[in-house]
Order: C-alpha cells, then structure tokens, then sequence
C-alpha cells in the first residue's frame, strides 16, 4: 500500500513493525491511528503517512470481527 492511499478505516502498521492500528483521521502528510496495546490498553497517535504500510494481518481481522458479528445473535 502506497502511504498516499491510506484512507481511513484502513488497517495499517508501522513500516519499522508493530501492531496492527485503524486508521481514524487524516491531516495533509499525517494520519491518526489508533490501536489496543497487549495490555488492552487504547492508544491514538499521529503518524506520518510514509512510516505507515498495509498491514499483513487485515484479512484475519475483517474475519475474526466478521465471525464474532454472526456469532453475537446466538
């Protein structure tokens, strides 16, 4: 994913590594993320749009909240 086609509501990740973060606001060259640390703890930060990449893991995560959506009814 190039930096310039992040778009909000993307799941990205820090192209150094790190945890899969939604991305929630854009401002110019900037892009706000959020993310839950393995503590469970919520963070948000700003971002430059290049340190930022696709995260690998964004089809497992669209398939865990899709399941838990179905299974929420039962």
């Amino acid at each position: 994913m190039n930096a310039d086609k992040v778009a909000l509501g993307d799941l990205v990740s820090l192209r150094s590594g790190g945890p899969s973060m939604t991305v929630v606001a854009s401002d110019g060259a900037s892009r706000k993320c959020c993310w839950f640390s393995s503590e469970g703890r919520f963070h948000t930060y700003d971002f430059p749009a290049a340190a930022l990449k696709g995260a690998k893991d964004a089809r497992l995560v669209v398939n865990v909240v899709e399941n838990f959506d179905e299974s929420a009814g039962t």
